[in-house]
């Protein structure tokens, strides 16, 4: 395919030009930045604002941070005049939305078939508690036992003193020793928020480990659930 012509690239040509990589790899689905990411025109300054140049080099998404909120970019500014096409805009966005439709998120919003097998949220009236545990610190061993394989929802009441866009990992460990899932929360600013994660339980298994950041979580309690 196309990305035969590029088997050699090079560090310096992946960082000027996200296309460049995207078509190496013959890549499907979209480019994300990470936060706080500066943006620049070939040889010229950098600075937070020039989206242009993120959106020219078909780096579809900039990941979220606070300062989102003030929109302060030049996408619009480029595009009327000239120095960004629609073309370059609507390549992006396909890449998005492609990106989307094709997620478990999707099936999940649309309630279609979840392709990992069990959909329990929003399904109380089909559940029981299994157990409960209060006030969650970091890394905590919780005992649990199950005769089988079977789906469970973790409902988890928190708090974060950090603002909504801010986004916070939550490993959860299958024996205290491989990642058995990781999600994430988004800050609260400071208020009670309840979060729904679905996971699947082993036969025999005996613990969960939980795994976040204290200083920007607080876990107020983990209730666990399972189908009747």
């Amino acid at each position: 395919h196309t990305g035969m012509k590029y088997s050699l690239i090079t560090r310096d040509l992946i960082a000027d030009s996200t296309e460049a990589m995207v078509l190496a790899h013959g890549f499907d689905g979209l480019v994300m930045t990470d936060w706080w990411t500066y943006y620049n025109d070939d040889n010229a300054p950098e600075n937070t604002t020039n989206k242009k140049a993120l959106v020219r080099s078909q780096n579809d998404l900039s990941m979220c941070v606070n300062c989102a909120k003030t929109h302060d970019d030049n996408i619009m500014e480029s595009y009327n005049s000239g120095d960004l096409t629609l073309y370059e805009m609507q390549r992006n966005a396909k890449n998005i939305l492609q990106f989307l439709i094709e997620s478990n998120a999707l099936d999940r919003f649309l309630k279609s078939d979840i392709k990992f097998g069990f959909d329990l949220i929003g399904q109380s009236d089909k559940l029981i508690v299994k157990d409960t545990v209060e006030n969650v610190e970091n890394m905590i061993d919780y005992e649990l036992k199950f005769n089988k394989d079977e789906p469970i929802l973790l409902v988890i009441t928190a708090n974060s003193p950090k603002d909504s866009l801010v986004q916070i990992p939550l490993n959860i460990y299958n024996n205290s020793r491989s990642v058995n899932s990781t999600f994430t929360i988004n800050g609260t600013s400071g208020n009670i928020g309840v979060f729904e994660h679905e996971l699947l339980a082993k036969e025999k298994e005996t613990k969960l480990r939980f795994e976040f950041n204290t200083q920007e979580l607080e876990i107020k309690k983990i209730v666990v659930m399972q189908e009747k």
